[in-house]
């Protein structure tokens, strides 16, 4: 079972039938490591003091494809992702992101579409070109 995925920018929309989507938090904490002196080097080392600002980021590595709709070729919709990435024809913001029935405002950080070769017959009777792609994101507010 694929999920899709949703980025939208500018009037442009592109979905994504996902085949892995990876969700990574991470906190920045940072450690302050107190010198030990050398009278009391024989009772061991000093607990780290540990400073947890809470300063999280969340990012979403996508991967899955893109290919033919009813109304645009898979070539259209490569076209209409680099946009997206590339700004989405506005200026500032984050693109939208539509995932698992939630919404991010994400900035893309990262894009590899790799086309592949199996192309097949769509249900139309066109030819749906498939193209593999990755993309990782990460939420965030413009400033």
């Amino acid at each position: 079972m694929t999920n899709e995925i949703t980025i939208a920018k500018g009037g442009v929309t592109v979905t994504i039938q996902t085949t892995e989507v990876a969700e990574n938090y991470a906190n920045k904490i940072t450690f302050i490591r107190p010198p030990q002196t050398k009278q009391k080097q024989d009772a061991g080392p000093v607990d780290a003091k540990v400073i947890d600002l809470l300063m999280i980021t969340h990012e979403l590595l996508v991967r899955g494809h893109i290919s033919a709709s009813a109304s645009k070729t898979a070539q259209e919709v490569k076209e209409q992702l680099i946009t997206i990435f590339k700004g989405g024809g506005t200026t500032g913001g984050a693109p939208v992101v539509t995932y698992a029935g939630d919404t991010f405002n994400m900035f893309l950080e990262k894009l590899l579409v790799t086309e592949k070769s199996m192309d097949e017959t769509g249900t139309l009777g066109q030819e749906v070109a498939k193209y593999d792609v990755q993309v990782t994101c990460s939420e965030g507010k413009s400033i």
